[in-house]
């Protein structure tokens, strides 16, 4: 476990690989819950074929717009393994003394024909998590995701290793999200892009920078998306205990006009 802290507190991330061992289980569910929802007879098709489905009728597109955001990512499934007693144990030895869901857990879809029916709600530009939590300094993202991520023809997420440690960087408005302008971003910091298999277990600091890094014309990427917070963090009583996800409102605007401390850079014990 000391190799993961120590990546993690250098770089802002670190990769359990193989950590959920269900997940063909609950791909296989989503799936299932995806053609009941469009469809009346129900098959064996993967989800890119149950999208494709989906695809050919232009009414599809917005329901399926509207299923995403309200009702799919959110399948109760999904809550379970946010109280996964190894993960619990796992964001503790990163710090996180006196954890607190900083937002529902999420399913999340890109690339893909997926991807191309979301749009800019699932192809996210380079941001960081912490605008859209406003949570504790050294909250963190857990990302499972349900396929293959950056190689067999999927989509996958593109890191400034280190970027964590300098705090919240400027940013410009978005649609979806509080958005920084890669020539604001330190050429210290190493740019990768990140790769490996279904079930693996990505954790992030909420203060790493990233990106999507898009396969439109690839396979659709599923992932299950996890936010802690840590409650012991005096930034949450100076900041009035405010809960965000007015989605990725810049700080500069009138909705985050209460946070009286943001993230200037990560603690030391971080």
């Amino acid at each position: 476990m000391n190799k993961y802290v120590s990546f993690y507190n250098k770089n802002g991330y670190c990769i359990f690989p193989n950590f959920l061992t269900n997940h063909n289980y609950i791909l296989s569910n989503v799936c299932k819950t995806l053609e009941g929802f469009f469809f009346k007879k129900k098959t064996d098709d993967n989800l890119d074929k149950i999208l494709k489905k989906i695809s050919k009728k232009r009414e599809n597109i917005e329901i399926f717009s509207n299923f995403y955001l309200g009702l799919f990512q959110r399948q109760t499934e999904i809550y379970s393994h946010m109280f996964n007693d190894e993960l619990l144990k796992i964001i503790s030895e990163l710090n996180i003394k006196i954890p607190y869901i900083a937002s529902d857990p999420l399913l999340m879809i890109s690339g893909g024909v997926g991807g191309n029916l979301l749009k800019e709600i699932t192809n996210s530009p380079i941001h960081q998590d912490w605008h859209s939590m406003q949570s504790s300094i050294n909250s963190l993202v857990c990302w499972i995701p349900l396929t293959c991520y950056g190689k067999d023809n999927y989509s996958t997420i593109g890191i400034w290793e280190g970027s964590h440690k300098n705090g919240l960087a400027k940013t410009k408005n978005g649609k979806w999200f509080a958005t920084i302008e890669e020539r604001n971003i330190s050429k210290k910091f190493k740019y990768v892009e990140i790769n490996g298999n279904p079930g693996d277990l990505i954790i992030f600091s909420s203060l790493l920078i990233h990106k999507t890094v898009n396969n439109e014309y690839g396979n659709t990427r599923i992932t299950c998306q996890f936010r802690y917070g840590d409650l012991s963090d005096p930034i949450l009583i100076k900041n009035k205990a405010h809960f965000n996800y007015n989605h990725c409102v810049p700080l500069t605007k009138s909705d985050a006009g209460h946070l009286k401390e943001i993230p200037r850079s990560v603690l030391k014990k971080i």
